[in-house]
């Protein structure tokens, strides 16, 4: 029973510090020529930061342009229901097959 309420407050504690830092991404609103904090967003399960993440690095805004690691992005926040993340990443790896 207490090790049943020990994971339930882990958990809890867990989605908690997920959205705390969800909501610090959305808080730094344009596109940031940062890369780091929007990888950081993705990783957090944020579709919009990968695909911010993605198209960055598609364009070559702020960094180098690198069409895998877009397409790496843009699948992730494909995978979370970014529909124009879906569209990126087969750009993205279309490019990237090229190379």
């Amino acid at each position: 029973m207490i090790a049943l309420l020990l994971a339930s407050l882990a958990l809890s504690q867990s989605l908690q510090s997920e959205q705390t830092g969800l909501k610090r991404c959305h808080k730094q609103g344009e596109m940031s020529k940062d890369a780091p904090p929007r990888m950081r967003c993705c990783q957090l399960k944020d579709g919009w930061s990968c695909y911010l993440f993605a198209l960055q690095h598609y364009k070559g805004l702020g960094v180098d342009k690198n069409y895998e690691i877009a397409a790496s992005a843009a699948g992730a926040g494909c995978a979370r229901g970014v529909t124009a993340s879906c569209k990126l990443k087969a750009k993205a790896q279309k490019k990237a097959d090229k190379q």
